[in-house]
């Protein structure tokens, strides 16, 4: 290999999907399935019990080194658009979300900036936590395309 093709090997950014280390596979799935969520369990105030969604992530790379494939996330979602409301103005940046892109795709992504307009309402960016992957998410999100919060990451291995 010449220099300069050594040069540019190591001067060129991991790809997007680089794969990096994630915490091991601790529990088994059927502890996780048997948490349950009610209103008094959190922090913020509720007027029902929350929806709660227990799922795995897809295998893109970009939670690593945080969450990783058949790990499983722990999520809500108000019941109703008031609980909603509250849920999302709970939330900070760091917080693990996940939103609906315009073709309906669900991305899970970590809230790197909340933005408040006055005449546009609140904004969001986000962005994956693989350190290889150093560009926020090229959506812009509102409060209508964030459906769900992670509250917990269990570390199974769920299939």
């Amino acid at each position: 290999m010449g220099f300069f093709r050594w040069l540019a090997s190591i001067m060129e950014p991991a790809p997007p999907n680089y794969e990096l280390p994630s915490p091991g596979y601790w529990l088994r799935p059927e502890i996780v399935d048997r948490i349950a969520i009610v209103p008094g369990d959190l922090n913020v105030l509720l007027q029902e019990a929350p929806r709660v969604w227990k799922t795995t992530v897809a295998d893109t790379n970009s939670l690593d080194t945080f969450i990783d494939y058949r790990h499983t996330v722990v999520l809500i979602a108000g019941s109703n658009e008031l609980d909603h409301q509250r849920i999302l103005d709970w939330i900070i940046p760091g917080d693990i979300v996940i939103y609906e892109q315009d073709n309906g795709g669900l991305i899970v992504h970590a809230v790197k900036t909340i933005i408040i307009n006055k005449d546009q309402g609140r904004r969001w960016i986000t962005h994956g936590l693989n350190p290889f992957i150093i560009t926020d998410d090229p959506y812009i999100l509102t409060d209508n395309n964030i459906k769900w919060v992670c509250i917990m990451v269990a570390y199974t291995d769920r299939k």
